[in-house]
């Protein structure tokens, strides 16, 4: 999950406030983030995948 700048500790420290930025606050807590390393072979990106399909499903 990447956070919004401002909620980073060196932009608070220089004054920002995430309270001014509530379109990237919104979008930050309405994301998923889903793995993405080097290392993820297709059994695992197809599971992943297949996972993701499931839960739209489950909620629509």
């Amino acid at each position: 999950h990447y956070k919004p700048l401002p909620m980073l500790t060196l932009y608070k420290n220089l004054g920002y406030d995430i309270k001014d930025y509530p379109n990237a606050y919104a979008m930050y807590e309405n994301e998923i983030t889903l793995p993405v390393y080097s290392t993820l072979d297709l059994e695992d990106a197809e599971y992943i995948a297949r996972e993701v399909v499931n839960v739209i499903k489950e909620l629509m």
